[in-house]
């Protein structure tokens, strides 16, 4: 119960409309899931997995909140436990909480020899109003990619001088 009057009583003091707002909102998520119960880890870690969940209010798409949105919520929170509670332990705080597990996506379908010539050479025979050049470019980049196994940011960021001739 102090946690939650002291932090609204901090959040009154700070001087940007936008990070009073924000605080507002994350105090509101706090007590939706926890109550006027004070701050433990056990109850951090719950209510990170209720943000991500969807379980205390929808992100984009009608999923739960994202993990950067969450992130963020949580460094409110922390803030507010610092200036409040000053020598006590921070639950909200990156440190405090277990990291929580990587989502599995499963393994990724490996593609084919004869499927990666074929997107290759499909590539190359771009005409029409896209013309000949562009085809030659597509085909050339996808070959890099298949041939180093580069990733496509680093093949869209890639200079010309960083290449080495051979």
């Amino acid at each position: 119960m102090r946690f939650l009057a002291d932090a609204r009583a901090w959040v009154t003091t700070r001087q940007s409309v936008n990070t009073r707002t924000a605080y507002l909102q994350a105090l509101c998520l706090w007590e939706a899931s926890a109550g006027a119960a004070e701050p433990s880890q056990a109850l951090a870690v719950s209510f990170r997995e209720a943000l991500r969940s969807g379980a205390l209010g929808k992100g984009r798409g009608g999923r739960g909140m994202a993990a950067l949105t969450v992130r963020r919520v949580l460094a409110a929170l922390s803030s507010m436990r610092a200036a409040t509670a000053p020598g006590q332990s921070n639950v909200f705080s990156e440190r405090a909480l277990p990291r929580p597990p990587a989502p599995d996506h499963g393994m990724t379908e490996a593609v084919s020899d004869e499927d990666a010539r074929r997107v290759v050479a499909a590539a190359g025979r771009a005409g029409g109003r896209r013309g000949e050049a562009v085809g030659l470019r597509d085909r050339a980049l996808l070959q890099v990619l298949w041939d180093t196994g580069m990733r496509r940011g680093d093949a869209v960021t890639a200079e010309r001088a960083g290449v080495a001739q051979r």
